[in-house]
């Protein structure tokens, strides 16, 4: 629970923490150059964290190398991606995810291609 009884908000305390301590955020990078087929999906509300800031960054490193990225992003997403298919657990731990559900489904269902095709 936050702190005035509703949901927790992280989004904030993450950002802070990542531009107080850039040299930590460098350490606990991946190095996504190393990764030969990438896709990655972010909601453009996520409330947990800057994913399509960070997806940003990552497809930018990885062109910097050459490396091609599959980025699919849904302004209005949140966090949580729902593939298809897939229920909607509400069990857990409540925060502030951003989003819809009905954004969060459209942003899975646009996502399930690249998914496949990256598996196959």
């Amino acid at each position: 629970m936050g702190a005035h009884g509703g949901p927790t908000r992280i989004h904030r305390p993450y950002r802070r923490s990542f531009l107080r301590s850039p040299e930590a955020a460098e350490g606990a990078t991946i190095p996504v150059e190393r990764i030969r087929r990438l896709v990655l999906v972010a909601g453009g509300d996520d409330r947990v964290w800057s994913s399509a800031e960070h997806a940003d960054w990552i497809r930018a490193r990885r062109a910097a190398h050459g490396l091609e990225t599959t980025l699919i992003t849904d302004p209005e997403a949140g966090h949580r991606t729902i593939l298809p298919g897939e229920p909607v657990v509400a069990a857990g731990v409540r925060m502030q995810r951003g989003g819809t559900e009905a954004a969060d489904r459209r942003l899975g269902a646009a996502a399930w291609g690249a998914i496949e095709t990256l598996l196959a």
